[in-house]
């Protein structure tokens, strides 16, 4: 049996479809996120996190002199339970290969599977999100009883994941976390970033379960063309929309991922680097910013430029 001759009817799809504006544009920007993870991979040094559990609230001591900062760090030393390092970059080689798999979905435009899968990978850039956050506690995060136990329960969701074992986090509790940092619940209330992700979840969730016939790939989108072209549209502007809300977030978290690698190069050949060049952006930052972030909401970029110590343009 000839194999290719079973998929014509795909390749008549492809054919159909490869002078549509919507669908050039679906895949250019499915190309754009895979180039621009892998430039992450490539050129951030450390997706290294550590998470830390406590057996005590955290208590202030004022820093007078040298011995009061020796006293804080061995107090703060004996309240450790557990901690574990966590490599990020796993994460975000799944996003890229899980990229690549809604991409050969909307080559042939089974739109349904496409949803399916963005939904499994906006969770995963959530979950990237989450740990990155559980990396950066502050004195806040575990100062009374209360927060010190449910600190301690969203770190024992990463063990868990480490392990194999995790169960039930659901989007809306990374979500909830966040939303405790001031700074992000003030973006929050500019730009809706956390409702508009709860409306994504629940339009992809109807893909993910097949709520309905419109949330199934049917037969033949040829003949189904202005559903089809509605759907990319949508696509397209919610792949736009989690990349640049996410994100904002992660750079906010680690500035230090966007740094150009201009001062490091400079050190290891020994060279003096050029003044203040530890907060320039590397171009694919500045890319991203510009090309993605801008179009979504410019309120982004100027969150990002007052919250973080990097030249962002």
């Amino acid at each position: 049996m000839d194999h290719n001759s079973l998929y014509n009817h795909y390749n008549d799809i492809i054919k159909f479809y490869s002078k549509k504006v919507e669908y050039q544009i679906a895949l250019e920007t499915l190309d754009y996120y895979f180039d621009f993870i892998e430039d992450m991979l490539v050129n951030v040094n450390n997706f290294l996190v550590l998470i830390t559990t406590f057996k005590e609230t955290y208590k202030d001591i004022p820093f007078d002199d040298e011995d009061s900062i020796f006293i804080f760090f061995s107090k703060y030393l004996n309240t450790i339970k557990t901690t574990q390092h966590m490599d990020l970059s796993i994460i975000l080689n799944n996003s890229k290969n899980t990229i690549y798999s809604i991409r050969k979905c909307v080559e042939v435009l089974n739109m349904a599977d496409a949803m399916t899968l963005f939904r499994k990978l906006k969770d995963d850039l959530i979950l990237f999100v989450y740990f990155l956050r559980l990396g950066n506690i502050v004195s806040d995060d575990y100062d009374t009883l209360d927060k010190l136990e449910k600190w301690n329960n969203h770190v024992q969701n990463a063990y868990d994941w480490v392990n194999n074992s995790m169960k039930n986090l659901y989007s809306s509790k990374v979500l909830n976390l966040l939303l405790k940092d001031k700074q992000l619940k003030k973006l929050d209330k500019k730009v809706n970033l956390f409702s508009n992700l709860f409306k994504l979840n629940k339009r992809l969730n109807n893909f993910t379960h097949s709520n309905g016939m419109y949330y199934i790939t049917r037969h033949n989108p040829i003949y189904l063309e202005k559903e089809t072209i509605s759907t990319l549209s949508y696509f397209i502007t919610e792949f736009d929309k989690v990349f640049s809300y996410l994100f904002t977030i992660v750079l906010y978290f680690a500035p230090q991922y966007m740094a150009s690698p201009d001062y490091q190069d400079h050190i290891e050949m020994g060279m003096d680097p050029p003044e203040d060049c530890q907060y320039w952006v590397s171009t694919y930052w500045n890319r991203f910013i510009k090309e993605k972030v801008l179009k979504v909401d410019s309120q982004l970029r100027d969150f990002l430029k007052e919250n973080t110590c990097m030249n962002i343009e």
